[in-house]
């Protein structure tokens, strides 16, 4: 039985729909799936409880990482697969991983669909600009709020470290030929409201991999991505200029900031600025 491992805090207006999108996978049977409350305040333990197939692990620790471990912990079997509580899977997403996963891959991540429609114009220019990168392109994982594992690819390493950007982590295990994207296999994700909330994420991210390049310098050989492919996505899509200038603005902006919450994680190490425009509206 494959086993899936969501971490949660303070997700209770989107877990419902999370769960019913993976509950209602097809091609997959049983799945065993466990849910890590991790420093909640509100009702996702009930809300997450009210499904019959779902186990439910509480913890006062608000870390997404010491989530993960709690989850790997509780399950047995594999393939893996670790999904975000704000992100919905759409109908034959897990089928297509796994079976990517039993062709050889050793980890797999969905193709993420940007839900925009909510987002200021400048949101929409930044996703439009980030869609192009060469990062998306390059057997990512990232950036789709999953990923799979075969039980070879979760041998690669211990216990989830505590870092900011646990998918980061993971995609620099393996090489690119051993990871992909399954391009028809999507996750659906919402994108933030203003910019200000897009910073908020986006600062979050660059921390993610400050900290990695910081602590774990020896894993950035499985890092492909280079400041000329970026230039080469650039020049490939003129006619997004515009939005290129707001991508490289933000990147440069949110740099600043990331360098600021690593010391803040310092002092404060649970410390996890997210976005939370996404989870005031129901789905």
């Amino acid at each position: 039985m494959p086993s899936v491992v969501i971490p949660a805090h303070d997700e209770a207006e989107v877990i419902h729909a999370c769960l019913t999108a993976l509950i209602g996978q097809e091609g997959v049977g049983d799945l065993e799936i466990v849910v890590v409350c991790n420093g909640c305040t509100d009702d996702t333990s009930a809300v997450a409880g009210a499904f019959e197939q779902v186990k439910v692990i509480t913890t006062g620790i608000a870390s997404k990482t010491a989530a993960l471990n709690l989850g790997d912990e509780s399950v047995s079997s594999y393939p893996r697969l670790y999904l975000d509580a704000d992100v919905r899977l759409e109908r034959d997403c897990v089928r297509r991983l796994f079976d990517s996963l039993d062709r050889g891959s050793l980890a797999v991540s969905p193709a993420p669909v940007f839900e925009t429609g909510g987002s200021s114009i400048l949101v929409r220019m930044f996703y439009a600009a980030w869609r192009r990168m060469p990062f998306y392109n390059e057997s990512m994982i990232g950036g789709s709020g999953a990923y799979a594992l075969s039980e070879t690819g979760r041998a690669r390493f211990e216990a989830f470290p505590d870092v900011i950007s646990d998918d980061g982590f993971v995609r620099l295990q393996f090489e690119s030929a051993e990871r992909m994207m399954v391009s028809d296999a999507r996750s659906r994700i919402r994108c933030p409201a203003s910019m200000r909330d897009l910073v908020r994420m986006m600062t979050r991210v660059r921390a993610g991999s400050l900290e990695l390049r910081r602590d774990h310098p020896n894993l950035l050989d499985a890092e492909e991505t280079t400041p000329r492919k970026r230039l080469m996505a650039v020049l490939g899509n003129p006619h997004l200029l515009p939005c290129f200038v707001v991508y490289g603005l933000t990147r440069v902006f949110t740099r600043t900031l990331a360098g600021r919450l690593l010391d803040s994680r310092k002092r404060e190490k649970h410390l996890w600025p997210r976005d939370d425009s996404t989870r005031v509206r129901k789905i």
